[in-house]
């Protein structure tokens, strides 16, 4: 988690980095609807898919304002990393994130 001080592209910085080593196109979108958990992509065992006390932590840092790194969804909406702040977006009754959307499809 990071202070309310450091910017949205600061906190976005790692997570572009790698998008575009991967040879994607993205766009950066402040309040994108929680995406449905059931087409997740990420790649995780299932025991680790959101632990119970990651996810409290996380939503207790949204709770403050706290920056978090968004979450990195497909433009037909299919989850590819942010399983454990999506999660805790729920709980908090959140209905936006911060996302990065890259320029594929999932499907097709």
């Amino acid at each position: 988690m990071v202070s309310t001080n450091t910017t949205r592209e600061q906190i976005a910085r790692p997570v572009l980095d790698i998008v575009e080593r991967f040879g994607f196109k993205w766009e950066v979108e402040d309040e994108y609807p929680l995406p449905d958990l059931a087409q997740r992509i990420q790649i995780r065992q299932e025991g680790n898919y959101a632990p119970n006390a990651k996810v409290m932590e996380i939503r207790s840092a949204m709770e403050r304002g706290e920056r978090l790194p968004p979450i990195v969804v497909t433009q037909d909406g299919h989850l590819v990393d942010g399983n454990t702040r999506v999660t805790a977006a729920r709980r908090a009754k959140m209905p936006f994130i911060h996302a990065v959307v890259i320029d594929v499809d999932f499907e097709g």
